[in-house]
């Protein structure tokens, strides 16, 4: 499953635009209350605020741009990739469904997919190639959106960047999505309306809630003043690569400080626009400190690391430097 998935509450649920989502668990609290000097405690706990947490040891202090340098810029990218498996009697020609950089786990090569310095910081792209079936008849097809999971032993990592190019737009105030109304015709041309526009159909056509998309391949609607999310949305053009990023799309991103660490994070799916596939991804900058050796990374859908989702790192020492006196 991949977060653009994740549906917006309709305007009207009807049965046309049903309301989303399915019950997976109840929570049912029950005991006594806590009580702090024989009453009642009332007040929720206060979360600490970043003026009162606890500093960061060293050890996890943001990597820096001039860290990184240190390392002469090491940098990689490894593409995560699920294909659609061909129906029968086409079987035998299928595809390798789960792999990195188009490779499947084997641990009979006799060597590490990737091998890295200790001691130093690397940047790692990770992309995300799997789409969402294509409703056009040619290629490119695939299983469904899917937000790869990516794990890694050993070292955490933080995020620097992260690009979903099927990214929705949310309330900033309550992170709730931000809806839209559309209405498709018999040719399956789709509008966007307004509540009062979606009230004056007529009786059979039905305008359905959809989510506000990010990013959009049609430059007009930037400049459309009818368009209330205009401000916050950025141009997706499918035909320049410069464009399949964050900045590319939306401009400049001011710096951040204070990052996430993390040793799981969900590779945001891909998109398919004009035959063409738009990967998701993020970057992510890591210290190999400490452990020398090998261990692996991988999708942490176990099914897809257990069908060749996965790559072996091994760490190894710097070479000794040679230094000759004349």
């Amino acid at each position: 499953m991949a977060r653009s998935e994740v549906k917006p509450t309709s305007v009207n649920p009807n049965a046309n635009d049903p309301a989303p989502g399915t019950m997976l668990m109840t929570v049912d609290v029950s005991g006594d209350p806590v009580t702090q000097n024989g009453q009642p405690v009332l007040a929720p706990m206060p979360f600490p605020t970043l003026g009162t947490a606890p500093d960061q040891p060293k050890f996890l202090a943001d990597i820096t741009d001039a860290e990184w340098a240190g390392s002469n810029y090491a940098a990689r990218t490894f593409t995560f990739d699920s294909k659609n498996p061909f129906p029968p009697p086409n079987f035998a020609r299928a595809p390798e469904q789960h792999t990195i950089n188009g490779l499947q786990f084997d641990d009979s090569r006799g060597k590490a997919n990737v091998q890295v310095t200790l001691g130093y910081v690397e940047e790692w792209t990770i992309k995300n190639a799997t789409i969402a079936p294509s409703s056009n008849a040619q290629p490119p097809t695939g299983p469904g959106a899917i937000d790869h999971p990516f794990h890694i032993h050993i070292n955490p990592y933080q995020i620097t960047e992260v690009f979903d190019p099927n990214e929705n737009l949310v309330n900033p105030e309550t992170g709730a999505l931000l809806t839209q109304l559309q209405v498709t015709d018999k040719n399956g041309q789709t509008t966007i309306l307004t509540q009062d526009e979606c009230d004056k159909l007529s009786d059979g056509t039905h305008c359905k809630t959809i989510p506000v998309p990010r990013y959009v391949t049609d430059k007009a609607k930037l400049s459309d003043p009818q368009n209330p999310f205009r401000i916050r949305q950025c141009f997706l053009d499918p035909a320049n690569e410069n464009t399949w990023s964050v900045a590319g799309a939306c401009g400049p991103q001011p710096p951040q400080s204070n990052l996430i660490w993390w040793d799981t994070f969900a590779i945001p799916s891909g998109r398919v626009e004009q035959q063409k596939v738009i990967p998701g991804y993020f970057k992510m900058r890591s210290r190999f400190v400490d452990y020398q050796g090998t261990y692996v990374m991988h999708c942490h859908i176990l099914i897809h690391e257990d069908r060749g989702m996965m790559f072996t790192v091994n760490v190894i020492p710097a070479p000794e430097l040679m230094v000759h006196h004349h």
